[in-house]
């Protein structure tokens, strides 16, 4: 059980999307508590009302990372990082910037990943936990799959409220890293179908891996009749984002 006495041996996971807060307590890749609640709006309000409702994040712990999500974000060779200023490389992408850019290097890849988050998520999170670390979920995303085998061709999709993160690997490199909003299961499957194409990755070789709190049986019925071998990890992997956070301390 955790309590004041051991809380610094532990790590905080958070998760924050456009409608919940999820928590992890881990202990090392352990998960010793997890921990949800839905927020009406992504908003500094119901953050810190979720933070201040909940006894468990009243521990000093020895570790304490988020994950937010957020669908714009852009993966760069990490010297790009170094030569030219984040903004400039995001605006480049996206347009006009309406939020603080931030980054976070991925050395295992080689990238940086330049995303936007608002200034008061760090404020929220930084005045509760000054000691926090903050990613955005693509980063996790991808520090988690390739903590894993990747020489098998591979489409790794984690499927956020509106949104959803493909991944595509094979033979342990990183072919595609790209967000996409959809409104359907269909629109899913279109984006997911003309990835691989692009890519020359055969339908029948691919193995399609599900993340995510949103996935729906539609989708995986849907899925599964173009792509054979597709593996819901909903369950197996319910806590994937919270537990690769492990991965960063």
């Amino acid at each position: 059980m955790i309590n004041s006495s051991n809380a610094h041996q532990h790590q905080l996971s958070i998760e924050l999307s456009d409608a919940q807060i999820r928590f992890a307590i881990l202990k090392g890749k352990e998960l010793v508590k997890s921990f949800s609640e839905n927020i009406n709006e992504k908003s500094r309000s119901e953050v810190e009302r979720v933070i201040k409702n909940n006894a468990d994040l009243d521990f000093d712990f020895g570790d304490v990372t988020l994950s937010y999500s957020e669908q714009k974000s852009t993966l760069v060779p990490v010297q790009m990082i170094t030569d030219s200023q984040p903004e400039k490389l995001f605006k480049f992408c996206y347009g006009d910037v309406k939020e603080n850019i931030d980054y976070n290097r991925i050395p295992e890849l080689g990238l940086a990943n330049i995303f936007q988050i608002p200034l008061w998520v760090k404020s929220a999170f930084v005045i509760n936990f000054p000691v926090i670390n903050i990613y955005h979920s693509n980063t996790i995303f991808l520090k988690g799959i390739f903590n894993e085998t990747v020489f098998k061709p591979k489409a790794h999709v984690l499927i956020y409220e509106d949104y959803f993160h493909l991944i595509l690997v094979s033979k342990t490199h990183l072919l595609l890293s790209n967000s996409f909003i959809y409104k359907s299961s269909e629109d899913v499957i279109y984006h997911l179908l003309f990835a691989l194409d692009q890519k020359e990755i055969s339908k029948n070789d691919v193995e399609v891996h599900l993340y995510g709190e949103h996935i729906t049986e539609d989708l995986i019925s849907k899925l599964k009749r173009e792509l054979k071998n597709t593996q819901d990890h909903s369950t197996k992997h319910k806590h994937f984002i919270l537990q690769s956070q492990s991965l960063c301390v």
